[in-house]
């Protein structure tokens, strides 16, 4: 079943993030090559080691307490592990531990401000259900 992706937040310290627009969840597998003089010029690879990540996507709000810049900003500069959620309103969510490796901030003139951001996951992503 199909969801609207307004329905999916992305949250930290148990709330979400002010104001975003997009979030996308990204989880990789590394494949080393595994090819010798016996794979015949095909390439050959072996399973190698999972990695995620979060981008997330906003208006930036300037509020020093419970805004979105100083909450991303101030996990970048602490080097705060963050456990963040991926949750949609339901079924399959995810959630990990993660640090937040950039904070980009954009202000066009005569334009909404923004806001964009990742998470760098530290370890294991899991999977849990929301009913």
């Amino acid at each position: 079943m199909a969801i609207n992706g307004t329905l999916v937040l992305v949250n930290t310290a148990g709330s979400a993030i002010a104001s975003t627009t997009d979030a996308t969840l990204n989880i990789e597998m590394d494949t080393p090559d595994a090819s010798t003089k016996g794979s015949a010029g095909w390439a050959e690879v072996i399973a190698g080691q999972k990695s995620w990540s979060i981008d997330v996507d906003g208006l930036a709000t300037f509020d020093y307490s419970g805004g979105n810049v100083n909450e991303l900003a101030t996990y970048l500069i602490n080097r705060t592990q963050i456990n963040v959620r991926f949750l949609p309103n339901v079924g399959s969510a995810f959630k990990g531990d993660a640090y937040m490796t950039s904070v980009s901030i954009g202000t066009p003139n005569e334009d909404v401000a923004t806001i964009s951001g990742t998470f760098v996951g530290d370890g294991v992503l899991e999977q849990i259900e929301i009913s």
